[in-house]
C-alpha cells in the first residue's frame, strides 16, 4: 500500500489526539487556567498538524497529476521534435 493510503488514517488519528481529550481538560481537571491554557496550546499543535497533513496530500496528489500530464505531453510531441 502507498504511503497516501495511510494518509487519512494519520489525519482521523491526529484529530482524536485533538478532540478527545478536551472535554476532561475542561471539567475534570483541576489545575490553574494557565496550565490548562499551555495544555490546549500543546493540543493544538496537533490540529495544526492535521492541516499540514492536509496540505501535503493535496500537494503531492497535484503534483503528481502535473507530472502524469506532463510526460503524455512530452510522449505526444517528442516525436514532432524528430521531424
Amino acid at each position: 500500500m502507498s504511503e497516501q493510503g495511510f494518509s487519512p488514517t494519520t489525519i482521523l488519528s491526529n484529530l482524536l489526539i485533538l478532540l478527545l481529550p478536551v472535554p476532561i481538560i475542561i471539567h475534570e481537571l483541576r489545575i490553574p487556567r494557565k496550565q490548562k491554557l499551555i495544555i490546549f496550546l500543546t493540543l493544538g499543535f496537533s490540529g495544526f498538524i492535521a492541516v499540514l497533513d492536509i496540505a501535503r496530500i493535496v500537494l503531492l496528489q497535484v503534483g503528481m497529476a502535473s507530472q502524469e500530464v506532463s510526460a503524455m505531453f512530452h510522449d505526444h510531441f517528442s516525436g514532432l521534435a524528430e521531424c
